[in-house]
């Protein structure tokens, strides 16, 4: 088979394979146009003034990826040491807040202690004055019923 007859070929088994609706939206040609000598130049300086404001472009665009990726290591670095003053005045609050609650507990121990104590001495004393009746009494007696 021939180059041609290839071509043919397939193109008749996309014809059958492609749906009627896909048949009829088949490309045109494209029409050749026939340009000056003067026009080609023209758009050939165009064509290298492109690829060179392309060229720049591309450049541009490496130079504010490496701005855009300093600026993240600046902003990563900053957020890194603010999470790290973040976790030092945390760990500094709280111990003050240990050391406070220490206090307080302590404070409060030795009211409880005084409390105790209190509770104790007015427990002698009512056994004392409870106590002091009966002794009188066991004394009055004594003295009576022995003579003394």
């Amino acid at each position: 088979m021939s180059l041609g007859s290839e071509q043919n070929y397939m193109d008749k088994l996309k014809a059958k394979n492609m749906p009627a609706a896909l048949r009829s939206q088949e490309t045109p040609p494209v029409p050749m146009v026939q340009i000056s000598a003067e026009d080609w130049e023209k758009l050939q300086a165009l064509l290298k003034e492109m690829r060179l404001t392309s060229g720049q472009m591309a450049s541009q665009d490496r130079g504010y990826l490496s701005a855009a990726m300093e600026y993240k290591r600046t902003m990563l670095a900053a957020a890194q040491e603010q999470t790290e003053a973040s976790k030092k005045t945390i760990e500094k609050l709280t111990k003050e807040a240990m050391e406070q609650v220490g206090r307080a507990s302590d404070r409060a121990a030795r009211v409880i202690n005084r409390q105790i104590w209190r509770d104790e001495a007015i427990w002698w004393l009512r056994l004392a004055l409870t106590a002091i009746p009966t002794i009188l009494v066991l004394l009055l007696w004594a003295r009576v019923g022995l003579g003394i």
